[in-house]
């Protein structure tokens, strides 16, 4: 699955009579959009250059994909689910509970970069948790989600991404698993 964003120009004639809508891919979202998503994903300031072409702080009160350690209702979760993904889920299918018993993996607490990074014409940021079994025996994880808050409410979460990817993760070892925005032009 991939972003797209669409514009579309409707109009109607002198007569009132509506004319053919023009519709059209946008050409690109710009890097800002990457800042202001690292700012409001994670809880600490992120720089980027406003309309004004003045450098401000892009931030909520409220971070929106923060998930202290042992929190699977915000951040990077697991799961075990092999359902193809759709447009209406709206949650991980089966997550792999906080915890060191069997079948369960410990959840570290999110991180985000520091800052923006830019490569070429790619700006991005990443934010990353650890996950670590110490369950006594190896976990397969099936699919991963990233929860995010509404930043206003908090107690309300939402599901943002559902991957399907197979991996394992052997009793006593971590994996830190990674997210990265980014935009290139």
């Amino acid at each position: 699955m991939k972003l797209e964003v669409f514009i579309e120009i409707t109009g109607k004639d002198k007569q009132g009579r509506e004319e053919k809508p023009i519709i059209f891919k946008a050409n690109s979202i710009v890097g800002t959009f990457v800042g202001f998503l690292a700012g409001h994903f994670s809880d600490a300031n992120k720089t980027v250059v406003d309309i004004t072409n003045a450098n401000k702080n892009s931030r909520t009160s409220f971070a929106l994909a923060t998930g202290g350690g042992g929190t699977v209702t915000r951040g990077i979760i697991c799961g075990t689910g092999t359902t193809a993904v759709a447009l209406t889920n709206y949650k991980i299918e089966t997550i792999i509970a906080h915890g060191t018993g069997s079948g369960q993996l410990s959840y570290g607490a999110m991180s985000f970069d520091a800052g923006l990074t830019d490569s070429g014409s790619t700006r991005y940021f990443q934010m990353y948790r650890q996950i670590t079994n110490n369950s006594g025996a190896n976990i397969t994880v099936n699919e991963l989600a990233l929860y995010v808050s509404d930043g206003y409410y908090v107690t309300f979460n939402y599901m943002i991404d559902r991957t399907l990817q197979t991996f394992t993760i052997n009793n006593g070892t971590s994996k830190t698993i990674t997210y990265k925005f980014a935009i290139t032009v």
